[in-house]
Formats: structure tokens, sequence, C-alpha cells
């Protein structure tokens, strides 16, 4: 057992390229894998959010109520993954990558068959499940096999399909549920689910960085000792907080914006996701926390949401767009920054810390579809903003109370 320092100075700089070709482990294949398996297997569990007032009026439930598809995803996910996160740590990324991509199908189409809500609901919970084998563990796998050097630009570039695969999910989804009604949505995204699944299966390499644990209770164990730091804990809390603001605000914009005076049906409701491809950007912000550090470009991040959060304030309907679309840029560099900050500081225990760190953004989602419902109820759009931008302030707050005096943590 040695200890290694929780911090990892990087000074390279990097153009925005795909990781260069290893002779060692094929990165270029590996990411590849990751992006494509990802950005076709997870827009089943994002298609909901553009829906929610086609569930309303189907199953004759309120906003809150219709949120909860949300909320019970996030909250099956967040707790899934403190499971699979240790498991994987011992037993290996890719196993679990390859058999929850597959399974994940499952669950989705029983979604389109679900007869009642509550079975719906049941189904969400289990796409929340398995989908906890997948982003955590993906990144996970990339902070094992890519060097400091790279990881940052590797798990943006993830983030980017991650990005994709609710632009994937809340616009096509939202087009086909257009048309077609929300049953036939969960069809075709469960189709879409299956090429993810084969596409990992055949192209995925296996792992040559993963050092397995000594046992599930070793790596248990590991994912307890990260909470021990402080740097680790920030990070998590900050995660938390982007994920309450993530399901908060983004559930109640499609309410906000199918009310007077902007009347959008379901079908323009959708194209607003289409946003989400500003998420792709990730990898610039990734670039530059490289350079100059992790905390100073997520707190940079923080304040381009405050100034999106702020624009959608305005009565005209292009300037509200205007101000989604920087928030979302803003939203999904900093979550992919964090996890990037938390990789760095988790050497050996990469898997539990990525769990930790992810059931946190999902716990957070779980929270903000939750408890937005009733601050939309009491104050409408401006309460929301205002709840939004509160959170914003207590995330900062955060990332500065992170910045105290480190932990060291050993390698397992």
């Amino acid at each position: 057992m040695s200890s290694v320092k929780s911090a990892l100075p990087i000074d390279q700089a990097h153009s925005l390229t795909l990781p260069p070709v290893s002779t060692s482990f094929p990165r270029r294949r590996a990411l590849f894998a990751l992006c494509i398996g990802t950005l076709t297997l997870m827009p089943a569990v994002y298609a909901t959010q553009p829906v929610l007032p086609l569930l309303s009026h189907d199953f004759r439930i309120s906003a809150g109520e219709a949120g909860l598809t949300l909320a019970v995803f996030d909250l099956a996910l967040a707790l899934a993954v403190l499971v699979t996160g240790p498991i994987s740590d011992r037993v290996g990324r890719r196993p679990i990558i390859i058999g929850v991509s597959i399974l994940i199908v499952i669950p989705t189409l029983l979604a389109a068959l679900a007869p009642t809500y509550g079975l719906l609901l049941v189904a969400r919970a289990g796409q929340g499940v398995l989908a906890a084998g997948i982003g955590a563990i993906c990144i996970a796998y990339i902070g094992d096999e890519f060097p400091a050097a790279q990881r940052g630009s590797a798990i943006g570039w993830y983030t980017s399909a991650l990005s994709g695969s609710a632009l994937v999910g809340r616009v096509g989804g939202g087009l086909i549920a257009g048309i077609d009604g929300w049953r036939t949505m969960f069809i075709v995204l469960a189709a879409l689910s299956l090429v993810g699944s084969l596409t990992l299966a055949v192209l995925l390499p296996t792992a040559r960085g993963f050092r397995p644990t000594t046992g599930v209770r070793v790596a248990f164990a590991a994912m307890v000792a990260t909470l021990r730091s402080r740097v680790l804990v920030g990070g998590y809390i900050v995660g938390f907080l982007l994920g309450v603001i993530l399901l908060g605000f983004f559930t109640y914009v499609s309410y906000y914006l199918s009310d007077p005076p902007f009347n959008l049906p379901t079908s323009a409701l959708a194209l607003i996701f289409i946003l989400y491809i500003l998420g792709m950007l990730a990898p610039v912000f990734g670039q530059l926390s490289s350079r100059i550090g992790r905390r100073p470009v997520i707190a940079i991040c923080l304040g381009i949401m405050v100034v999106g959060l702020l624009i959608t304030l305005s009565h005209s309907l292009p300037i509200v767009i205007l101000g989604i679309g920087v928030l979302i840029l803003g939203l999904l560099s900093a979550y992919a920054i964090t996890n990037a900050y938390v990789s760095d500081n988790a050497p050996g225990r990469r898997g539990s810390a990525a769990a930790l760190y992810l059931c946190n953004w999902y716990g957070g989602g779980a929270v903000g579809a939750w408890i937005f419902g009733p601050v939309w109820a009491w104050g409408g759009w401006h309460a929301i903003v205002l709840g939004t931008l509160l959170i914003c302030i207590l995330t900062a707050g955060a990332l500065l109370w992170a910045q105290g005096p480190r932990t060291t943590l050993a390698r397992s």
C-alpha cells in the first residue's frame, strides 16, 4: 500500500483531437466504442422529459406526478450505482458495461407496454438500475486506460456522447411521440438501444490498465474511504447540486413553454432540446481545465450558467431559448470537468469514486424533479429561476469548501 497525492498537476497543452493511438492499448477504438455505444444506447432513458405533458394528459396526473418518471429513474440509478461501482473495482468494467447494455432493452420495451402509470414507473426504475452500469463505469474505464494528461479530453468526449444521447432521446423521442405517441417512442428507442449494446460488445477492448481489488468487501471499503477526502466529498456535493439543476430546471421548462404566452406543442418542445448539442463543447472546457486546473474552469461554467438562467426571464421566445442554451453549455461542461476532477483525485479507487459521483448526480436529479414541483406550483417560472440561482450559489460554495486541506488516499 503506498500513498499518492490526491491531486495531479497537469501542465501539458492539448489540441482538440481524439487521444493519440497507443501501441499498448487501442485508446481511439475504446473511446469510439464508448461514445457510439452510449450515443445509441442511452436515448431511451432520457426520452420522457419532453413528453411529460402527454403523460399528464393520458394518465390524468399532475405535472409533479408526471415528473416522477424522471425522479424514479434517477433515484434507482443513484442507489444502483453504489453497487455497480465497487463491483466493477473487483470484476472489471467491461463485463458490467456489456451485460447491462444488453439487459436495458427489456425495461424499455416494458415501458412501451405499461397499461398503468404505476407499471410505467416500475419500468423506469428498471432502466435506472441498469443504466447505473453504463455512465459511471464507462468513466472509470476511461480513468483506468487513459493517462492523466489525456483523461480530461477523453472524459469530455464521452460526456459529449452522453449529451448527444440526451439530445437524441429528448428531441428524437419527442418528435416520435408527437407523431405516433409515447409508446411508439419507447419501441423505436429500444431498437436503437440494441444497436448500442451490440456496438459495445463488439468494439470495446478488453481492459489493460484495470487492477482489481482483493474482494467486493474491500471494494465497498474503498468507496467509504473516498468519503475521508475533502476534495472528493466536495466534488460529490458539486455533482449533486448540478443534478438538482438539470432535472429541476429542465423538467419544468417544458411546462413553462407549453403554457401562455408561448403555447408550444410537444413536437416544438422536443426541438428545444436540440440545445443539448452544446454539451458537445465540453471537450473544449476539458482541455482548458487540463491547462489551468479543474476548479477554476468549473467556476467559469457556474458563471455561464447564471448568465443563461437570468436570460430566461425574458418574455421573448428566441431570447429564452438563447438563455436555455447558455445554461446547458455551462451545466454539461461543469458536469464533465467535475467528473475528471473526481477521477484525478481517486487513483486506485476510480470505480468507487465515479460511482459516488454519479450517485450524487442522479440523486440530485431525483431531488430536483421532486422539489421543483411545489416550487413551480407556488411561484411559476420566476420561482424556478430563483431556486436554480440559489443552487448555483450553493454549488460555488461547495467548490470553495473543497479547496480546504486535502486528505491523502492510499492506492488499493
